[in-house]
C-alpha cells in the first residue's frame, strides 16, 4: 500500500517530495491584490495633495455688491454739472441796438500788439473790460480793415493797404457784435477779390458783412433785412470815396455805393429807402462813412443828406470815418404824415484803434462812443425808438514788450465814466496820468456829443 504523501523514484533509487493532486485558486487572489494596491494608492496621492500646495492658480469669480448708500467709498466724488445761467428770453416787438465806430489796425500798434508767439493772432484780452456793457440783441461796427484777403492767413498790412487777421473779427463776434459795416474807403484796398474774400472770411467768423456788394445783381436786388425778437430792421450803406483805388471801382462799379452828397445821390438814396421799406423793414438804419478825418463837426452837406433821409424814412444814422466823435442829435421827425423820433449819430469816433499824433495838441483818437438805441413795437403797430444813450470809451494803451520795430504794447478798451468819475483812483489805473486820461475823454466826449440823449458813466 503506497503512502499518499510520498513517493519513490525507482530510477535514481532515491526519495522526493510529491505535490499534492488538490489546487489553490490563483485569480481571486490576483484581483484582491489589485484593489487593496489601488486603494494604497489612491490613499498616498491623498496625503501628498494635502502636504504640497498645488500651483494652479484658482480661476477668479467676479461679482459686484453696491454699497450702503450712506457707505463710505474709495471711488471719486463725481462734481455736480453747475446748471448754466439761462439766457434772457426776448421780448418779442422789442429790441436793443448797439453801434460803435470804427476797427483800425496798424502794424507798428495795434495789428502787431496781438501776434503770439507761434504767429497767430489774438485779440481778446483787449476787449474784457467792454464786454460786459455790449449786451444788445443787433450790434454793428465798422471795419476800416480787410480781412484776411488772401484767404490763407498770411501777409497782413496795415496803411495805405488794410490786410487784418480773422482774429480781430472773431474778437468782435465773441464781445456780442453781430455785423461789420463794409461799405468804406478801404474796401477795395486789394482789389474786387479782395473784397469778396473778406466778406467770406467776416461769414466765417460768424459775422454779417454789411454794405459792400458781390455782383451786380446783388446790389439791384438784395437789401440787408434782419428779424429780431419780431421787429424787422433794414441797412443801408454808404461810402464819400475809396482812396485811390478809383480804376478798380470803375471795373467794379457795383461794389459800393459811393456818394458825394448830390441832387442825384440822393435821389438814389430816396429809391433805396422806398424800396426797403416795401420790402418789409420796419426800422431803417442808415450807415454813412463820410466826413473830414479827425474833424470835430460834420459839413453842411452832411447835415443836408441826413435830413433828406430822415424825411424819407430813415430812423437812425451812424456816421464813421472821422476818426473822432461828432455831436448827436435826437428829434422828431415827421415821415408819411406820422411823427416820429429819429436819431442822427454823425461820428461814432474809433472804437479800436491807435492813432496817437494824428490830431495833436488834442488826442482825440482814441476816443469813442457805444451808441445804444431801445426799440419797440408801440400800441399803432410801428416800431419807434423807447430810449437811447451813449457809452463814452477810451483805448488805454500801456507798453508791454518791445522787438526791432519798436514798442510792444497793450491795449483795454474802457468805460471812460466808471473811472474819470471816481472820487478816487481806480486800482485798475497805474498812476494819475492814465486817470486823467479818462477825465480828458468823459470831458470832451460829453462836451462834443452835446445832451440830446443822456451819457452812461458805466457803472455797470
Amino acid at each position: 500500500m503506497r503512502s499518499q504523501g510520498t513517493g519513490y523514484s525507482g530510477r535514481s533509487g532515491g526519495y522526493r517530495l510529491a505535490r499534492s493532486k488538490k489546487s489553490v485558486p490563483i485569480l481571486p487572489i490576483i484581483v484582491i491584490l489589485l484593489l487593496a494596491a489601488v486603494v494604497v494608492l489612491g490613499v498616498l496621492l491623498v496625503l501628498r495633495s494635502r502636504e504640497t500646495p498645488s500651483t494652479q492658480t484658482p480661476s477668479p469669480t467676479y461679482s459686484y455688491t453696491a454699497p450702503p448708500t450712506d457707505a463710505p467709498t474709495d471711488a471719486p466724488t463725481a462734481t455736480p454739472t453747475p446748471t448754466p445761467t439761462p439766457e434772457p428770453t426776448p421780448v418779442v416787438g422789442q429790441a436793443r441796438l448797439q453801434f460803435m465806430g470804427d476797427l483800425l489796425l496798424h502794424e507798428t500798434t495795434t495789428l502787431k500788439s496781438a501776434r503770439q508767439a507761434d504767429g497767430s493772432y489774438n485779440y481778446d484780452a483787449f476787449f474784457t473790460e467792454i464786454d460786459p456793457y455790449i449786451n444788445g440783441d443787433f450790434v454793428l461796427a465798422n471795419t476800416d480793415v480787410l480781412i484776411d484777403v488772401y484767404g490763407d492767413g498770411t501777409r497782413y498790412s496795415s496803411y495805405p493797404r488794410f490786410n487784418s487777421p480773422r482774429a480781430i473779427a472773431t474778437a468782435m463776434a465773441k464781445i456780442g457784435v453781430t455785423g461789420l459795416i463794409t461799405c468804406n474807403n478801404h474796401a477795395l484796398d486789394f482789389g474786387y477779390e479782395g473784397l469778396l474774400n473778406s466778406n467770406r472770411a467776416i461769414r466765417e467768423c460768424g459775422l454779417d458783412p454789411i454794405g459792400a456788394y458781390e455782383t451786380q445783381e446783388q446790389r439791384d436786388n438784395y437789401y440787408y433785412i434782419k428779424e429780431v425778437n419780431g421787429i424787422r430792421i433794414g441797412v443801408l450803406c454808404y461810402g464819400d470815396w475809396v482812396n485811390d483805388h478809383l480804376n478798380v471801382y470803375k471795373d467794379y462799379p457795383f461794389t459800393l455805393k459811393i456818394i458825394n452828397h448830390s441832387a442825384a445821390n440822393r435821389e438814389m438814396m430816396r429809391r433805396d429807402l422806398a424800396a426797403i421799406r416795401e420790402r418789409g423793414a420796419e426800422f431803417v438804419i442808415v450807415s454813412m462813412h463820410c466826413g473830414l478825418e479827425y474833424s470835430s463837426e460834420p459839413s453842411s452837406s452832411m447835415r443836408v443828406t441826413c435830413q433828406v433821409l430822415l424825411d424819407n424814412g430813415a430812423d437812425l444814422i451812424m456816421g464813421t470815418h472821422p476818426h473822432t466823435v461828432h455831436p448827436i442829435t435826437y428829434r422828431s421827425n415827421t415821415f408819411n404824415g406820422k411823427a416820429k423820433n429819429v436819431l442822427v449819430a454823425y461820428s461814432l469816433g474809433n472804437f479800436f484803434a491807435d492813432q496817437r499824433g494824428k490830431d495833436d495838441p488834442t488826442p482825440r483818437t482814441e476816443q469813442g462812443v457805444i451808441l445804444t438805441v431801445d426799440i419797440k413795437r408801440d400800441d399803432n403797430g410801428d416800431v419807434v425808438i423807447s430810449d437811447a444813450s451813449y457809452l463814452p470809451t477810451y483805448t488805454l494803451r500801456r507798453q508791454a514788450g518791445e522787438d526791432a520795430s519798436g514798442p510792444i504794447y497793450h491795449y483795454q478798451i474802457l468805460p471812460a465814466g466808471k473811472y474819470a468819475l471816481s472820487s478816487s483812483r481806480d486800482p485798475y489805473l497805474e498812476n494819475d496820468e492814465e486817470w486823467q486820461l479818462l477825465k480828458d475823454a468823459w470831458n470832451q466826449t460829453t462836451t462834443t456829443m452835446g445832451s440830446a440823449i443822456r451819457a452812461d458813466a458805466g457803472n455797470n
